[in-house]
């Protein structure tokens, strides 16, 4: 039997695209999961990115540092607690615990936890208490304790203020149990994660402050930050709560009347741009767009024809050009490292694409490298052009002797037939 392999466009070729695959903040809204919870998560065995996807980082701490962190061996072979005194004890002074599910939460572990409140203000509290199951006990006066709310609520502040920019912001309510995030495709996963993490501390934090005990507790919400659509939301600590590619793409399409109020939002002096009928569906091509052009864009969604949509300023549309070429050589320089020979050359106006491939490469590989590689140039073209019409040639050639292979176009497709590589 013969193997031969047909590349089609439009979206009746659906494809996981792989290396330029985002990750959905199912992972780090996990991972927060985990640390309410009180558990730990381990890395994962096939854990990879796409829809559905989950990646488990290892939070916990080592055996040595688990909930026993910071206790210290009695002379009898028991535990005793460990106290760090502050100030005399005042008979008005309250104590404040926080438990074993928050310490496990800010990651720092107990004796991490004891550095930060000392750092923080050795001079507001009047002991810290290391108990034996993990926990931390504060003693602290009224006056002190002020400076805690005080101090929570500045840092909280600052948190959202170096965080948010035009791309991505936080709220967070007047009572501390609620943050809503807001991000576009492609944003900075790391980022993300420390803002998560550390927001959800301090909002824990001021609860416990403001006298809630073990019943603190947060409802995070995740919205699209260009169509204001919500993609997730649930409360960590009863709930495994996440994102997924379905739940990103809904948040993606637009109604007639919602793309015509989004239109309105953001002002009809930017140019629009139109991406029909590549090898790619809709939103792997919004997905492949943003990780490549990064920040350079104002929106873009699916309308109800099943189009993408972008909308850019004079400023964005060369600055994503530019992205995108860079992006393109990145991609070209992958698939010339995997096989001797291994070539693909661009036209300058991207109207033509010539690919040198051999049989070491499987029909999944080839298909995917090219499909990727065309649907770029075809961004390209749309951008250079200003106009949802672009059209591109194929032609593949035998890597090992330089004979053309099969010719095609954007319009019919292209046939390679692997028997006639060696």
């Amino acid at each position: 039997m013969r193997r031969t392999m047909r590349i089609m466009t439009g979206r009746t070729v659906r494809k996981a695209m792989g290396k330029i695959r985002k990750y959905g903040a199912f992972v780090l809204l996990s991972l927060v999961t985990a640390a309410l919870a009180g558990g730990c998560t381990t890395p994962g065995a096939g854990a990879g990115s796409g829809a559905g996807s989950r990646t488990e980082v290892d939070t916990c701490p080592d055996e040595e540092g688990q909930s026993g962190a910071g206790v210290r061996p009695g002379t009898d072979g028991q535990t005793e607690a460990d106290t760090r005194s502050g100030a005399d004890v005042q008979s008005d002074a309250a104590e404040i615990l926080w438990p074993v599910s928050f310490i496990n939460l800010t990651g720092r572990g107990q004796d991490g936890w004891l550095d930060f409140l000392t750092a923080h203000g050795a001079d507001h509290y009047e002991a810290l208490t290391a108990n034996p199951d993990g926990s931390v006990t504060m003693t602290a006066a009224d006056e002190d304790l002020s400076y805690w709310q005080d101090l929570t609520e500045n840092l909280l502040a600052d948190a959202l203020g170096e965080y948010g920019d035009e791309n991505r912001w936080g709220i967070v309510s007047d009572d501390y149990r609620e943050l809503s995030v807001f991000i576009r495709h492609g944003y900075d996963m790391n980022a993300l994660y420390q803002f998560l993490t550390e927001t959800i501390t301090l909002c824990c934090m001021r609860q416990i402050l403001d006298g809630s005990g073990e019943d603190y507790s947060i409802d995070l919400r995740e919205y699209n930050a260009i169509t204001g659509k919500l993609i997730t939301e649930g409360n960590p600590r009863t709930e495994d709560v996440g994102s997924d590619d379905e739940a990103w793409e809904l948040t993606d399409r637009l109604s007639a009347s919602e793309e015509a109020r989004l239109r309105a939002t953001f002002g009809e002096a930017l140019e629009t741009y139109v991406f029909a009928d590549t090898f790619y569906d809709a939103y792997s091509d919004i997905v492949l767009f943003t990780a490549l052009a990064e920040d350079h864009y104002t929106y873009i969604y699916i309308n109800e024809e099943n189009q993408v949509v972008l909308g850019l300023t004079e400023e964005e549309a060369a600055a994503c050009r530019a992205s995108l070429q860079d992006g393109l050589e990145q991609l070209i320089e992958g698939y010339e490292s995997a096989g001797e020979n291994y070539r693909i050359i661009c036209s300058d106006d991207c109207s033509k694409i010539e690919c040198y491939f051999d049989s070491g490469l499987s029909n999944q590989e080839i298909a995917s490298d090219f499909m990727t590689v065309e649907t770029v140039c075809m961004f390209e073209q749309v951008l250079m052009n200003e106009t949802d019409d672009y059209y591109i040639d194929f032609e593949m050639y035998d890597c090992r002797t330089g004979a053309l292979v099969s010719t095609g176009n954007t319009i019919d497709g292209i046939d390679i037939d692997y028997e006639d590589l060696p």
